[in-house]
């Protein structure tokens, strides 16, 4: 039979293997051993108690726990990129529960997984006449107010409300000139 639909994925990514296994974790509630390997090359060993799988720019993240990272660097919840992780395997630590954040909540307010800190911005930003109309169909950013054409008429201008990240940057970013952020100058 003829294929009528594809959805996109990456089958060269390291580790969709994982996705069932780790979904399985989640579901089981059992603690885990996670070796993972930062950009710096270091391997690092930590007691992980997964939370999430989020698929964002086709590629998997692991959200969890890992109690040294919060107590020690304030960081929670902590963010694994499975092509990163060198390995998996069970741990006989209790389960910490997810019991604070609300994921739906938790991505609001900024593009992508990274959240960068806790203030959000308005960000007023212009678009070349050629894109916008794909950017009125295809919001950058759930927060995105419709576009009102500028004084200049080969612009429209648009507003979102985000915690900047580097995920904001590289959209912004992948438009080139098409794309001009006004205020705030530097986010």
């Amino acid at each position: 039979d003829a294929q009528i639909i594809d959805y996109e994925s990456n089958l060269d990514l390291v580790n969709n293997h994982l996705v069932p296994e780790l979904f399985d974790h989640i579901r089981y509630k059992r603690a885990l051993i996670i070796i993972y390997k930062t950009f710096a090359d270091e391997e690092l060993e930590v007691e992980f108690h997964p939370h999430l799988l989020k698929q964002y720019n086709n590629r998997w993240f692991l959200f969890g726990e890992v109690l040294e990272m919060r107590e020690s660097l304030g960081i929670h919840p902590v963010n694994f990129p499975l092509d990163r992780i060198n390995a998996v395997s069970m741990s006989k630590a209790t389960y910490i529960n997810n019991e604070e954040i609300v994921y739906q909540d938790y991505f609001e307010d900024f593009i992508g997984v990274s959240k960068e800190g806790n203030k959000s911005f308005k960000v007023t930003f212009k678009v070349n006449r050629s894109r916008y109309k794909y950017l009125a169909s295809k919001a950058i950013h759930l927060s995105q107010k419709p576009f009102k054409q500028d004084k200049d008429l080969d612009w429209y201008i648009s507003t979102i409300n985000v915690i900047p990240n580097r995920e904001l940057y590289q959209t912004f970013l992948s438009f080139g000139a098409d794309l001009v952020v006004l205020s705030p100058k530097i986010v």
